[in-house]
């Protein structure tokens, strides 16, 4: 049943113009916060905070639900704003890095 709703979730979100792309995004971090969300479920278990397969399904579910869709809307936010994070990046080492590198070269 979660992993349904999770689906539902997921299939609204675009990334890519390519649905394939997207659906290979989702997998690959669903697989890579499977890990995460284990450990956090199996600490709360240890604690615990919660008994029962059903609410560890629901936490372990919910967990990686949400660990992917703020990733997937990190990821957006980077894609309509790649101009401006590109430009801050520069002026960071403009600003930051060369006038330490000046000064190494003066010392």
């Amino acid at each position: 049943m979660y992993k349904t709703i999770f689906e539902l979730i997921f299939n609204t979100e675009q990334l890519f113009a390519n649905p394939i792309y997207d659906y290979i995004l989702v997998t690959v971090l669903t697989i890579a916060f499977f890990g995460i969300a284990f450990k956090i479920v199996g600490a709360l278990y240890n604690l615990n905070i919660i008994s029962g397969s059903d609410a560890g399904s629901f936490f372990h579910w919910g967990i990686r639900l949400g660990l992917v869709y703020l990733c997937i809307q990190v990821l957006i936010l980077i894609r309509n704003n790649w101009q401006i994070i590109s430009t801050a990046l520069v002026a960071v080492v403009i600003l930051i890095i060369v006038p330490k590198a000046i000064s190494l070269v003066k010392s």
